[in-house]
């Protein structure tokens, strides 16, 4: 696991945030936010390669079904941290999964990686 700069402004109100919410102590708190960045970072590289493999694959239901668990699993991981934006864009992910509106992945990609790049910046 990567320990994340506490002093990355994201990083840090976002375990604020958990530690209001939850009673956790700060040092807990960010112990949780580390484990969802470096989960997180993976679940978003997976969406990102998968969302552009269905640009040529575009009636591939194992792999639309493939981004709907992914987002389906980041849904919960950011909601359990608090982080409300990135469960929303992976709610919307999923969604757009089930009602086949695959042209709505890539959108939405690009600003789960937008959204994320903060938690990354120093």
């Amino acid at each position: 696991m990567m320990d994340q700069n506490t002093n990355n402004k994201c990083f840090h109100a976002l375990a604020i945030e958990l530690a209001e919410a939850t009673g956790f102590d700060l040092q807990t708190s960010e112990l949780v936010i580390n484990t969802y960045i470096d989960q997180t970072q993976g679940i978003i590289e997976d969406l990102n390669n998968s969302i552009e493999q269905l640009m040529n694959e575009k009636a591939n239901e194992a792999l639309i079904a493939h981004i709907a668990r992914q987002a389906h699993k980041l849904k919960g991981s950011s909601g359990n941290v608090r982080e409300l934006k990135m469960m929303a864009m992976a709610e919307q992910t999923e969604l757009a999964c089930k009602s086949s509106k695959i042209e709505a992945l890539f959108p939405i990609i690009k600003q789960m990686r937008v959204h994320f790049k903060c938690y990354l910046e120093n």
